[in-house]
């Protein structure tokens, strides 16, 4: 078999090795492509945002009312450029999510296409194809990409932005170009201001050989293009949010926090509570850790880091030392997947492992151990393909929404837990509170939000709101079914 990759590798090249690559992603298109979507929030915003670019409406309008009380919902607006991304599906689809998480599945397939081009460009294409398949058919990830968010976008413009550095930064027409979609990038997600920052990095370590004269240019035009952008479609609503967050920030324990969770997030990448062969978890931990870690210290200390390694680390950096509003799972380490996945192997590469076989054969036997943890989580994963979830597109949400957007004044204000969700199906101002607030302040905040409705809904446990509803529901309640009701105040 070893013999055949080989003899295609040598008379066919690496595109054949692409074909096949792109062969084995195009099943995950229909994975977990589903036309329905799970409660999130994230999502609404994404999309409202999308729907005030088509209608040409500031951004602000779109129905959230930010709680400086309750920060961890979110910001008012989001980084535009993913909204930017979901616009033309919009406006041929309108607000479809069929439509959108089949944009998602796109993306992921592009993702594993760029991916395999970076690894191939470092380790060859049979290192990179298995690792594609590694990376790619991870229960994690595939459950993930039922999720309309951002992560998946970004990571397919900071690999092809990387993938055109390493290329073409000599050409200056390229070099534009390349700080054109870097400025998009960061557009997209705030944690692409580490491709920025990575340039000046990788000029100092390699000025002798380097043009300081493109890479300024990189350097100038991606910054000019990611503040146009925020400018022309956020404006000084760009911080609306955000810096509260920095609120009593604590260095020390934001790092540790981080640290651990980025740890937890490695640990069950390989596995899950589902696989019955726990032993090859541990094992898989331990030394994907171990040698993704010899990997980037070895970098460091021969002083051979590239632009890529520098984006890593810088986005690494971003990662512990932001203050998250919550627990983010996966989200904010996929983009950096693919890189820490090249580390590993090259960790495991600089151990001279004394074995009377072939490090190809070592390969196909360690793909298929991770095969072995990875099937009973993708079966189960298959099994539900085609089943809805609990979310605001279920039968009696979609009820709940039509009959506000229908019977209450537009300008009515919803205390909801999911503001950002009932902004974009029912059209009307909404606002959360937080789960530990007690009744007086809830009552305090719904006088500051000139609140006259509550909504509570069974799949969301909130105590504030749901004790607030019993409590009113005899002599206040307005419309109800087996998941919602709705009071009036």
């Amino acid at each position: 078999m070893l013999g055949l990759f080989k003899y295609i590798q040598l008379h066919f090249g690496s595109r054949f090795f692409l074909g096949l690559c792109l062969l084995f992603l195009l099943p995950t298109y229909f994975i977990n492509n589903k036309n329905t979507h799970d409660w999130g929030g994230d999502f609404a915003l994404y999309i409202q945002q999308a729907k005030l670019i088509s209608n040409g409406q500031d951004l602000t309008q779109n129905h959230y009312l930010f709680n400086d009380e309750h920060n961890r919902v979110g910001p008012k607006v989001y980084p535009v450029g993913f909204s930017i991304l979901l616009l033309p599906i919009y406006k041929v689809f309108g607000n479809d999510i069929c439509a959108f998480t089949s944009l998602i599945s796109f993306f992921y397939i592009l993702m594993g296409i760029l991916s395999f081009i970076f690894f191939k460009s470092r380790l060859g294409p049979f290192y990179a194809l298995l690792l594609v398949l590694i990376l790619f058919y991870n229960p994690l990830m595939l459950q993930f990409k039922l999720e309309v968010m951002s992560e998946i976008p970004f990571a397919v413009f900071l690999l092809l932005t990387v993938l055109l550095f390493d290329r073409y930064r000599s050409n200056l027409i390229w070099a534009i170009g390349i700080g054109v979609l870097l400025g998009f990038t960061v557009s997209i997600r705030s944690i692409g201001w580490a491709l920025l920052a990575a340039i000046p990095v990788f000029y100092l370590l390699n000025r002798k050989l380097e043009s300081l004269k493109n890479l300024s240019v990189i350097f100038g035009v991606g910054i000019l293009s990611a503040l146009t952008i925020n400018q022309i479609f956020i404006g000084n609503a760009v911080d609306s949010g955000y810096t509260m967050l920095f609120d009593n920030y604590n260095f020390l324990e934001t790092f540790y926090t981080n640290l651990q969770h980025s740890f937890m997030i490695f640990e069950i990448f390989f596995g899950g509570k589902e696989t019955h062969v726990l032993y090859l978890i541990v094992l898989l931990e331990a030394a994907g850790l171990i040698f993704a870690l010899v990997a980037i210290i070895n970098k460091i200390a021969t002083k051979s880091l590239d632009y890529a390694d520098l984006v890593y680390l810088g986005s690494m950096i971003l990662i512990l030392v932001f203050p998250y509003s919550t627990v983010v799972g996966i989200r904010y380490t996929i983009p950096i997947f693919p890189f820490l996945l090249y580390y590993t192997v090259l960790g495991l590469a600089a151990i001279d492992l004394k074995v009377s076989f072939s490090k190809k054969i070592m390969a196909c036997l360690l793909f298929l151990l991770i095969g072995m943890v990875y099937q009973p989580e993708i079966a189960i994963i298959l099994d539900h393909n085609k089943s809805e979830i609990p979310g605001p597109l279920s039968q009696e949400s979609i009820e709940c929404f039509k009959m506000i957007k229908s019977d209450l004044p537009e300008n009515a204000v919803i205390l909801f837990q999911k503001p950002r969700v009932l902004g974009l199906y029912a059209d009307r101002d909404s606002w959360s509170i937080r789960k530990d607030a007690s009744q007086r302040d809830l009552e305090r905040q719904k006088d500051k939000f000139k609140c006259s409705f509550v909504l509570s809904c069974k799949q969301l446990m909130n105590p504030a709101i749901d004790q607030y509803v019993v409590k009113h529901q005899n002599k206040h309640e307005v419309w109800s079914n087996e998941q919602f009701t709705l009071i009036k105040i």
